[in-house]
């Protein structure tokens, strides 16, 4: 992972004029090799008239261990359905939440011109999570075989409900439909696990919680009444599952917001008000009720979606609502508000820059021009993008070229 203080717009666009936070730079494979569960990705604001503007964060998205079935095609043309456990990407964008393998969702962005951002996150392991000898938190694995072949080689612990995916439908006749991946479950909603889990999403509880820890600022200790918090934190197996849950519902558009529009932003709900930018939690006059309805609605918006499943883990105390959170406030920026509602063990790591490949990386890092655009037919043709749309590749309509563009492939 290298350091430096120039960055690309993925892999097309211009160079940004002016970086808001410290840069750091990773591949795509790297840092596919060293995820998380709860790390972080941020997407910035696309492109604008063919050229990319740096410098403000327009979604976000979190990391689950997932599985998917997804299409590949050998070099031969050969058509195939795959199975795959990775990294997946939790995120609303579009019209639906969607989960998708992080590869995907990366190279979906990077072929829009819009710049991606990865904050792992530091935290002890949930139950039931894999750990090392140390107690930390594995890497997520990247296990590949393809459907109808023998493997038990995946490692979630308890495994996968495969058979939640219907392969009469999950074909390639319907990858489009269905954004080039079939999302899996880990258990059914009905099961034993899946009562549980709805158990435990319904059952919260308004505690009190130090706004501030006191070793780190020993003078600024405040307590804060009716932090909102589950009784139970989810374990493992039910925070993935509850991502892949939310993918079938509904997005929401969220445009930044200042405080004083708070309560009048089509995103935030009335009965919110504003202390001040990272001043303290901001004022949030609904009722019990109305706050359990936010949680389980039917429709998020991309940072409510990130804010929400971190309070589930039990990492965040709960100062504040998950609807209150802008995609800003999961940038390493003085003005957030997220790092102030972190349980004490609990950090978000620094902003790192993903590049498509280490000739971009090393390109970005000793670009000593940082106004000079450089273009491509495709950043030519997009438009600025607020809400990044769900990447589909039209190479599937055709055989000649597929295998290039499709985001997961197998070679024969």
């Amino acid at each position: 992972m290298g350091k430096g203080t120039n960055l690309t717009a993925g892999s097309k666009g211009c160079f940004p004029h002016k970086t808001r936070w410290e840069q750091k730079h990773v591949t795509l494979a790297d840092m596919l090799s060293s995820m998380r569960t709860g790390d972080v990705i941020l997407f910035e604001a696309g492109l604008s008239g063919g050229c990319y503007h740096s410098g403000r964060i327009a979604s976000v998205g979190v990391v689950y261990h997932g599985a998917s079935v997804l299409p590949a095609q050998t070099k031969s043309g050969k058509r195939m359905m795959l199975r795959l456990e990775a990294p997946h990407l939790l995120e609303a964008t579009g019209s639906h939440c969607v989960g998708s393998p992080i590869e995907q969702a990366v190279k979906g962005a990077f072929a829009d011109g819009i710049g991606v951002y990865w904050r792992p996150i530091r935290r002890r392991a949930l139950k039931g999570e894999p750990r090392d000898e140390l107690d930390k938190p594995l890497p997520i694995p990247r296990k590949l075989c393809r459907v109808g072949a023998a493997s038990d080689s995946f490692e979630m612990p308890g495994g996968y409900d495969w058979d939640s995916v219907d392969l009469k439908y999950a074909n390639w006749d319907n990858v489009e439909e269905a954004g080039m991946a079939f999302t899996v479950d880990l258990f059914r909603e009905d099961s034993a696990e899946g009562v549980e889990l709805f158990n435990k999403l319904v059952a919260c509880q308004n505690v009190r919680e130090p706004l501030r820890e006191s070793q780190e600022f020993p003078n600024e200790v405040q307590q804060i009444e009716n932090c909102w918090q589950l009784k139970n934190a989810l374990t493992h197996r039910e925070w993935s599952q509850q991502c892949v849950n939310m993918t079938r519902n509904k997005a929401k558009p969220c445009e930044p917001v200042s405080d004083a529009s708070m309560s009048s932003s089509k995103c935030w709900p009335p009965g919110l008000c504003s202390q001040g930018r990272a001043a303290g939690p901001r004022l949030d006059s609904r009722s019990q009720k109305d706050k359990l309805a936010s949680d389980l609605g039917d429709a998020y918006f991309s940072s409510q979606i990130v804010a929400l499943q971190m309070l589930r883990a039990g990492w965040r105390k709960g100062t504040e609502m998950s609807d209150m959170y802008e995609p800003e406030d999961f940038a390493d920026l003085p003005e957030e508000h997220l790092s102030q509602d972190l349980h004490h063990h609990v950090r978000l790591g620094p902003m790192v820059r993903v590049h498509i490949s280490e000739i971009e990386m090393e390109q970005a890092m000793s670009n000593s021009s940082p106004n000079a655009c450089y273009h491509s037919a495709a950043a030519s043709r997009s438009p600025s993008l607020e809400v990044r749309p769900l990447a589909r590749s039209s190479s599937h309509e055709a055989s000649s070229g597929a295998a290039e563009n499709t985001p997961l492939i197998a070679r024969a």
